[in-house]
């Protein structure tokens, strides 16, 4: 009995420890609008219930989503 406790203590550690190195998933926003300000550009997104911006030089094209 000692022994499949100690495997289940084993098996809750190393599956703890693969959940825990496991990347984050990216999330995809929508793009919503974008302001000038000198040479840069300020692109918004719409990211679950917020919004969320990137900044890029003002010729470029903010891209139409972008993963945060």
């Amino acid at each position: 009995m000692r022994t499949l406790t100690v495997i289940l203590q084993r098996i809750t550690l190393l599956l703890t420890l693969l959940l825990t190195a496991l990347p984050a998933q990216a999330v995809k926003g929508t793009l919503i609008g974008h302001e000038i300000k000198g040479t840069r550009k300020i692109c918004f997104y719409r990211v679950l219930a917020s919004t969320e911006a990137i900044t890029i030089k003002s010729y470029q094209l903010c891209p139409l989503s972008h993963d945060f």
